[in-house]
């Protein structure tokens, strides 16, 4: 394992967040076409052992709460002399039992637009990259199981989406949110979801594809939108879900209830 940046080829995309499982099946994902900098508050086993068989995937170790953690990390690439086309950022603030507004702020707010403007100030001129945030459907309702910290993050994220689009199309950067649906099935959970067939059944019934979307699903929709070369497209609040936006849920929740009666 290593946590030092050594990689000898570009194109390289940058995924941040590398305990979340989606991030993970994204740089897989990603690591078919070029090289991938996951980047992980910690390097351990569990993690290696996950991308161990994608040689061009190599684990860097920041702590997103320092303030010039991802500046350091993109200022080494390009002094590296490598070519960054896309950053994907997937991390989560985890708050203890005392949470802190500042440190959510700095780990899912602050540390991307230090990221953003680094790349700005570094990238070449003619080279486009592709930016994508992953943002939550609390930026826009309301979601009793997080709190206001988060839904506060999740909508200055959307308007940080809006705001770098405009000011940084000129210069070959283009910037979307990706706001993730609340049903996605994690490995990780597996047993659990396993013990709820009835809820499973009634879930996948109503949601307009018919399926429900895995980590691994949801990263290989990532990595083909990260690796995108089209300037055009930017500034866009995109929602992975199935289409349970377009649903009514007054409606799912009354068909399963009275399923379960």
């Amino acid at each position: 394992m290593s946590s030092t940046i050594n990689i000898n080829r570009s194109p390289v995309a940058i995924v941040f967040g590398g305990r979340s499982p989606i991030a993970v099946a994204c740089s897989r994902y990603l690591a078919d076409s070029q090289q991938v900098c996951l980047v992980t508050r910690k390097i351990d086993d569990q993690l290696f052992n996950q991308i161990k068989d994608k040689s061009n995937i190599r684990l860097l170790e920041a702590d997103l709460e320092e303030t010039g953690s991802t500046e350091k990390i993109i200022s080494e690439l390009y002094a590296l002399g490598e070519d960054i086309n896309s950053l994907v950022f997937l991390q989560r603030y985890h708050p203890s039992d005392a949470p802190s507004f500042d440190s959510h702020c700095t780990v899912e707010l602050w540390c991307i637009r230090e990221a953003i403007e680094s790349l700005q100030k570094l990238k070449a001129d003619t080279a486009h990259v592709q930016i994508l945030i992953s943002s939550s459907p609390a930026a826009k309702i309301v979601l009793l199981d997080q709190d206001l910290n988060y839904h506060i993050v999740k909508s200055a994220q959307e308007a940080l989406v809006r705001y770098y689009a405009v000011k940084l199309a000129a210069l070959n950067i283009s910037v979307t949110a990706i706001r993730i649906g609340s049903v996605v099935i994690k490995q990780r959970a597996a047993e659990y979801w396993r013990s709820i067939p009835t809820v499973i059944a009634g879930l996948k019934r109503s949601a307009p594809t018919a399926s429900l979307q895995t980590s691994e699903m949801v990263g290989e929709t990532l990595a083909k939108l990260a690796t995108l070369q089209i300037t055009s497209f930017t500034g866009q609040i995109i929602t992975i879900d199935d289409g349970w936006a377009l649903r009514d849920s007054a409606q799912i929740a009354k068909a399963l209830l009275e399923e379960s009666s």
